[in-house]
């Protein structure tokens, strides 16, 4: 493992090109994507060299091939040379890329292999090899210089700097080899799609020291500052180098709020002391589910162990530097000290800035706050030298300016406050640094902008997954709290909108005081944000539910309808761990965290999520598919698709005490409306009988198609009659589901999966009732939920005088009372001659004792209910 001072350098100034036709060659291999592999595609473009490469370098254009269908893969223009001992070998050239298709563009990554990866491409169109990018088994180094996912590059645009100077770092390792070096272009349809390469050349570049990078960052003329001026101008680095430590160490403000205080006692917990004691063996954990993995010396900071690509990326967030701080304050022993050194000046020569598997925006962001703990807490150790210091300084500079470009900034999304707060931190906390103020007021102006970006009016967090939108929050509330403590103003309207994100998590979570697994979301507590709700905002309905209602007031309502997520809660209760639950998707597309999950219900009561969401189980890998597509959840699919990305709809929503009611609809198939409506009959206000729901689906449009209708349980078992299904989780809780529009159906149990923590899942009984035929299909179905046994009761669907796949009467019949349940999708006229029922609404509700005598009624959008001829007062 290197040591940071022997890698105090960084590429600089270009040098004169080297003599191309002494380097061999340009040379033009294939390679078949995966998924092309498994369509039958190949990399049939059509590959014309031309230009002198000696005078101005390489002319590439890889054109359509007119006689192929499916042209997919990748085209690499490599040549062989051999990586210089001293100086640096990089890649200049200019680009266009070009796909017909609007979501698409071609990939533009430069490239460098060893003669054994070389040899295994293919040369001609027809090559069975199949490459991926990300495995270092079949690549020694890529970096991206445009994305598939990038715009169209019509006219011909130059490589960066950064990613020339990030692709020569590491080459390094790679020094006095002989190495196969160019650029690979990768095309993804059968669309028209070209790519041409101008100026293709190799060029060698001479070193500049580091020091003389960070001193050239630095503002010297900064308070305090001066000693460290004065001996860089006598060209005194190591004293300069040795001020600039001392300068840190004696700084008094600012101070990182998360920073530990120097000369204090800490302690360690016992689980950080474990992480950092296996660090110093090298078993590091990068995805936590994954544990402790050992990582071979010298340490590859790519490894990816497990095929997971969240394990490089979240091993390169650095929880083991955290830890080895934490030891080291604690206990004072050298060899925590030692080893982070050691890691540190690994990771800094391993890892220039654009480093595919460590500077993701994400990981550089988070970094930022992590090193500057970590530094503080090293900062006196004998084993940080002040050479390692100044690299470690240098190193978080190159952070904040990797984040300022517009380009990498990724608004309306978790990475786009994550990065804002980095690039934030370290204006505020290194204001030593020229840019400083510039990081600092880009980062605060994104910020400011992100409130609105990433919140809706409603406290939703717009990629609408719980989990992610519970981080936002904290960030967003520590962002005000650093910079209120640094003299900036913060809106109210920000502090409002922060509030009204504890709101939402307090509206939508679980009677057991979890959230639901929506999207790439896991079964979280909302107890500390309730907790901050009450301290921080002083909200009195959070302090009634912390108190469980001992204090404050109980929040203003207890079923919510959140009008921009599209989330619908219906609740029995609040403070009543047993309450009846449900949660009713219309949201619009929430982002790469998001599932084609629309019109699904969620179902809690009695303690147990009864009909939970699939979770996300992986967020890379074949496994992920299986829990992200619409058949996994309790909605409704078509022809057994996914749904695409269109919004939800809600048409309407009621709550009152006696009922709630929800009606929505998408169109997320071609030409197809898939419509349901829930109803809630509620207990309170009803003083007796079960809280329990119906719905209505209907799919309409034309043609010929198969709908499923799911029911995705939790794990326990599931057994079918010929008219109802009952579900028993293994905690005990069940539900019963009553299909009561089964003619021309099929209902069958099927097995399907269901994730409540990262890359473990487990089987789950479904509930798949199956038409196939003419549209429309409908379906009528009650759920029923139970503590212990299933309910007595009786329930059928009632015929209307004017019969419509839209609308629905059903009678329920408990032991001692019958409820009448009327849905449609508007206001309409109900006629039951079998019951001598009539009513105009659009959903509605009657009860009668034993005997027929009306007990309780309720009407949404209605009037005029009447029974065997008598009104009926619409109400308890």
């Amino acid at each position: 493992m290197r040591a940071v001072t022997a890698c105090l350098f960084l590429l600089g100034v270009c040098m004169p090109m080297v003599a191309q036709e002494a380097l061999g060659p340009w040379q033009v291999r294939r390679a078949r994507t995966s998924d092309a592999d498994k369509a039958g595609h190949y990399p049939t473009w059509e590959v014309s060299l031309s230009g002198d490469p000696a005078e101005a370098g390489l002319d590439v254009d890889i054109d359509e091939d007119p006689e192929a269908e499916n042209a997919r893969g990748h085209i690499f223009i490599l040549k062989k040379v051999t990586v210089p001992e001293k100086d640096s070998l990089t890649l200049g050239f200019s680009y266009a890329t070009f796909c017909a298709n609007d979501n698409r563009c071609g990939m533009v990554d430069l490239v460098a292999m060893t003669p054994e990866q070389f040899e295994a491409l293919g040369a001609g169109p027809e090559t069975e090899c199949v490459f991926e990018k990300g495995d270092r088994e079949q690549v020694a180094v890529v970096f991206s210089a445009h994305s598939y996912l990038g715009d169209d590059v019509p006219e011909p645009v130059g490589v960066s700097e950064q990613a020339r100077t990030a692709f020569a770092h590491q080459l390094l390792r790679f020094r006095g080899r002989e190495m196969y070096v160019g650029v690979a272009w990768g095309g993804l349809h059968t669309t028209e799609e070209w790519c041409k390469l101008r100026d293709l050349r190799i060029t060698i570049e001479e070193w500049v020291p580091l020091v003389k990078l960070f001193f050239d960052r630095l503002n010297l003329d900064y308070p305090g500052l001066e000693e460290a001026k004065a001996a860089w101008q006598a060209q005194d680095e190591e004293r300069a180098c040795a001020e600039v430590v001392k300068y840190y160490q004696e700084r008094q403000e600012p101070r990182y709020p998360y920073a530990p205080a120097r000369g204090e006692e800490h302690t360690v917990s016992a689980r950080q002391l474990e992480e950092a004691d296996m660090a110093l063996e090298n078993n590091f954990v990068g995805q936590g589910s994954y544990g402790f993995i050992h990582v071979p010396e010298p340490i590859d900071w790519s490894f990816n162990p497990v095929g997971d690509r969240e394990w490089p990326w979240q091993f390169n967030r650095h929880s083991a530097w955290r830890a080895l701080a934490a030891a080291y304050l604690a206990t004072g022993e050298a060899k925590y000290a030692e080893k982070w050194v050691a890691l540190l000046g690994d990771w800094i020569a391993d890892n220039p800035p654009g480093t595919s598997w460590s500077w993701r925006t994400l990981e550089t962001g988070g970094r930022i706050g992590t090193w500057l703990t970590v530094y503080v807490s090293f900062i006196d150790a004998p084993q940080f030298t002040p050479q390692d210091q100044v690299a470690m300084l240098n190193s978080l500079a190159e952070h904040a300016e990797y984040l300022m470009p517009q380009g990498r900034f990724h608004s309306g999304s978790n990475w786009g406050l994550a990065e804002s707060r980095g690039l934030l931190t370290a204006g505020l906390f290194l204001p030593e640094f020229k840019n400083a103020q510039s990081w600092k007021d880009t980062a605060w102006t994104r910020i400011l902008g992100e409130i609105d970006a990433q919140v809706y009016p409603d406290g939703a967090q717009v990629e609408l997954t719980p989990s992610y939108h519970g981080g936002v929050a904290r960030s967003f509330l520590s962002i005000a709290q650093m910079v209120k403590e640094a003299g900036l103003e913060v809106p109210e309207t920000y502090m409002q909108r922060v509030e009204k994100m504890h709101e939402y998590l307090m509206y939508l979570s679980k009677p057991d005081g979890t959230v639901p697994m929506l999207g790439d979301a896991w079964p979280g507590s909302v107890g500390g944000y309730l907790r901050t709700g009450r301290d921080f905002f002083g909200r009195e309905d959070m302090r009634w539910l912390l108190s469980e209602g001992a204090e404050g007031v109980p929040p203003a309502e207890v079923s919510h309808s959140f009008p921009y997520a599209s989330y619908h809660i219906m609740r029995s209760a609040w403070l009543d761990r047993d309450a009846r639950w449900l949660l009713f998707d219309t949201a619009p597309w929430g982002g790469g965290h998001q599932q084609p999950d629309n019109l699904q219900v969620i179902v809690y009561a009695y303690g147990a999520t009864l009909l939970p969401d699939s979770g996300s189980y992986l967020y890379y890998g074949e496994g992920r598919a299986e829990h992200a597509r619409t058949s996994s959840h309790s909605t409704l699919s078509v022809d057994e698709a996914n749904q695409d990305r269109s919004p939800g709809h809600l048409e309407c929503w009621h709550s009152e005490e006696l009922l709630d009611y929800a009606d929505g609809w998408h169109q997320g198939y071609p030409e197809i409306t898939s419509r349901r409506r829930v109803l809630f009959v509620k207990r309170a206000g009803l003083k007796t009988g079960p809280s329990y729901w119906a719905l209505l689906d209907t799919v309409s449009g034309e043609g010929e198609h198969t709908v499923d209708q799911h029911f995705q349980c939790a794990p326990g078992e599931l057994t079918i009659d010929d008219n109802t299904a009952t579900a028993i989780t293994k905690a005990g809780p069940g539900l019963m589901m009553l299909p009561l529009r089964l003619e021309g159906a099929q209902m069958e149990k099927i097995e399907g999966w269901v994730s409540y923590a990262y890359t473990k899942r487990e089987r789950r009984p479904v509930l798949r009732i199956r038409r196939q035929g003419p549209l429309p299909a409908s379906y009528v179905t009650l759920l029923l939920p139970f503590r212990d046994e299933p309910l007595p009761v009786q329930a059928r669907e009632l015929a209307l005088a004017a019969p419509s796949a839209s609308a629905a009467a059903i009678e329920v019949a408990f032991e001692d009372h019958t409820d009448y349940l009327l849905m449609a999708d508007e206001q309409r006229q109900f006629e039951v001659p079998e019951v001598s029922l009539s009513a105009t609404c659009r959903a509605g509700m009657l009860r009668v004792d034993a005997n027929g005598q009306p007990l309780a009624c309720a009407l949404v959008e209605g009037e005029g209910l009447t029974l065997a001829g008598r009104p009926v007062e619409a109400k308890p």
